[in-house]
């Protein structure tokens, strides 16, 4: 005859999905506190602030990171977008002196953004 093992009292071993569904309970949680570090604001005003200004340039600081299009009908052009001296974000066409620094700057008000 067969002999039955005598059952073990207390609480039962965890299961392979119990352990999954801690893991992933616990990878949640971690999460939820470093999005909280980046909120919609923080990253608003962190893409913000890598807009460079028109009077960054004449220090060297030129760095544009976004292209855009002046769409105005009268002179249309290609352009970088910049802050102003007042904070408006701008589209820039920069006009270049023989050495290579920027020497004028055109400013547009009704442009769109082509890309980086």
């Amino acid at each position: 005859m067969l002999e039955r093992r005598p059952k073990k009292h207390g609480p039962p071993a965890p299961r392979r999905g119990h352990l999954v569904a801690r893991l992933l309970a616990l990878a949640i949680v971690t999460t939820a506190g470093s999005a909280q570090a980046n909120s919609p604001k923080q990253v608003y005003d962190r893409m913000l602030a890598r807009i460079p200004r028109i009077s960054d340039t004449a220090s060297g600081h030129f760095k544009p990171r976004h292209v855009c299009a002046c769409l105005t009908r009268s002179s249309p052009f290609a352009g970088v977008v910049m802050y102003d001296d007042f904070d408006n974000v701008r589209c820039v066409k920069v006009g270049f002196a023989p050495d290579g620094k920027p020497l004028s700057f055109f400013l547009c008000d009704d442009f769109t953004v082509l890309g980086r």
